[in-house]
């Protein structure tokens, strides 16, 4: 079966910043994105957790998840 996350990367992403910025000051893109997994991580709707974002590519991204589905 295969897992969807919708999820939010808030913030408008800003060229040039360092990974050493404390996690609640780190940019996104603002993007919302859809993820797909063999298995999703165990996360719920309105948790935040990290993984690359496909939109802006970032690695480490820290996404808001908006949605989990399942097909």
């Amino acid at each position: 079966m295969v897992e969807y996350v919708r999820a939010l990367h808030p913030n408008p992403e800003q060229d040039g910043m360092a990974d050493d910025i404390p996690d609640e000051k780190v940019p996104g893109c603002g993007d919302t994105v859809l993820l797909e997994y063999d298995e999703a991580p165990p996360v719920e709707e309105g948790d935040v957790f990290r993984d690359s974002c496909p939109s802006c590519k970032r690695h480490d991204a820290r996404l808001e998840v908006v949605e989990i589905r399942a097909e």
